[in-house]
């Protein structure tokens, strides 16, 4: 499930870019609104990025999670199952 996470939030800032890049390349014929408004986007990006950096979304460990562990045979009963 992290993965997935992961993926989503590299998405996520993978289309800022796409938005971010006409910009750059007119920037300076775009006028002061545009200018705001590209700083309102990046704000609100960088908030989000904020909010999952805080929630622990950026991490990758290999620990699994109480509920998951919860579910996992314990090795005996599976040496069992296997024999």
């Amino acid at each position: 499930v992290r993965y997935y996470r992961f993926a989503l939030l590299f998405l996520l800032f993978d289309v800022e870019v796409v938005f971010l890049f006409p910009w750059a390349t007119q920037a300076g014929a775009l006028g002061w609104g545009a200018f705001g408004a590209i700083l309102v986007f990046i704000g609100l990006m960088l908030a989000g990025w904020a909010y999952e950096w805080r929630r622990g979304g950026m991490e990758w460990d290999e620990t699994l999670p109480e509920a998951a562990a919860e579910h996992e045979p314990e090795p005996a009963a599976a040496e069992r199952a296997a024999a």
